[in-house]
């Protein structure tokens, strides 16, 4: 079997174990007030300058997709 290695040729391992996801650790570091400022208003202008697609855009794309997809199988055909 590739990529197996026989238990013999192991050194030290220590087995993988699942946090529980109903304890919450004690936070290890906080965010400075003006480092949160800071990010904020940069996550504002980002999401700001985003421009999600309507319903009717998408529809347009599929629209696009099929018909040029149609017309590439029509030409090789």
């Amino acid at each position: 079997m590739a990529g197996v290695i026989p238990k013999e040729d192991l050194a030290a391992y220590k087995r993988w174990h699942l946090n529980s996801f109903d304890h919450k650790e004690a936070a290890t570091h906080t965010t400075a007030p003006k480092t949160q400022e800071m990010t904020e208003t940069i996550e504002s202008e980002v999401l700001g300058a985003m421009h999600l697609p309507t319903a009717e855009d998408i529809e347009r794309i599929n629209e696009e997709a099929l018909s040029l997809g149609y017309q590439a199988g029509f030409d090789e055909g």
